[in-house]
């Protein structure tokens, strides 16, 4: 048997060599054990990135009185934020539902005492009503509690847009066209093609030009509206991406709302 499992460890180890070698000419990093990006021309001349695995969960639970709470949980197991007890379960899955829709927005969150201030917590309270929805751990200073709001955005954010890519919704495409060049799309849910970029020399300045549509795309200012289509620009003025030429202005200013409360959701996947 030890024999057996040990020649079966050795085919699984060259499988996934094989699989990496196929792809040689890919740039350095995409293979990581026997998965890599998938470097071969599309139908359409062009070349497609692989999923990611899950940043995080949030996980619901029932404690020993029988009520039901969930936990925001990061990707090396730690408990970020935490419920109150619910008597439903489906209580608390809405509960998870509004974590998806405030986390992402750091204006939902608030630093307060706790044990009679000499503890602090901060807590994440829900749109509309703001109230509190999860709290995380205890720590020894309200700095500490602040200084900790920013990673427990970024988890949820990233937890949502994963979840974007498993229900097929909003995602921004990154393909390599046969000049190989690079270039990404934000596409909506229902296939509408929104934004475009121009075209990058390398994947990793397509990667940047992607997390700079997430961040400034939030922001109205970043908008530059020329009537028939709009422009998204960084804080350098320098064009990031753009969307198609319309028909009437309407639509131009219609598809740039959608586009900006698409990104402040953060409900887009990534092609990595």
């Amino acid at each position: 048997m030890r024999i057996l499992t040990r020649s079966f460890i050795l085919l699984t180890a060259l499988l996934a060599s094989a699989s990496c070698a196929q792809f040689e000419d890919a740039e350095k990093g995409y293979c990581n054990g026997a998965k890599c990006d998938d470097t071969r021309p599309s139908e359409q001349g062009e070349q497609v990135l692989m999923q990611k695995s899950p940043p995080g969960e949030t996980a619901i639970s029932r404690n020993k009185a029988g009520k039901w709470l969930f936990h925001t949980i990061g990707n090396h197991g730690e408990t970020v934020l935490s419920s109150q007890a619910y008597v439903a379960r489906a209580s608390a899955a809405n509960g998870i539902l509004a974590v998806e829709q405030a986390g992402v927005d750091l204006n939902q969150y608030k630093v307060v005492e706790a044990e009679g201030g000499k503890k602090y917590r901060f807590i994440l309270r829900a749109k509309g009503n703001y109230q509190e929805i999860a709290s995380s751990r205890l720590f020894d200073t309200s700095a500490q509690a602040q200084a900790n709001i920013q990673g427990a955005r970024d988890l949820i954010a990233s937890v949502v847009q994963f979840k974007a890519g498993v229900e097929k919704g909003a995602r921004f495409d990154l393909r390599r066209k046969e000049n190989r060049a690079w270039h990404f799309t934000l596409v909506d849910a229902d296939g509408t093609e929104l934004l475009f970029s121009q075209d990058y020399q390398g994947r990793t300045s397509a990667v940047n030009g992607i997390m700079s549509v997430r961040k400034n795309g939030k922001i109205a200012a970043r908008y530059a509206y020329k009537g028939k289509y709009f422009i998204l620009i960084a804080g350098n003025y320098r064009e990031i991406a753009r969307s198609k030429t319309f028909d009437q202005s309407a639509d131009t200013l219609k598809t740039l709302q959608r586009v900006k409360a698409l990104l402040e959701s953060e409900r887009v996947s990534n092609p990595w």
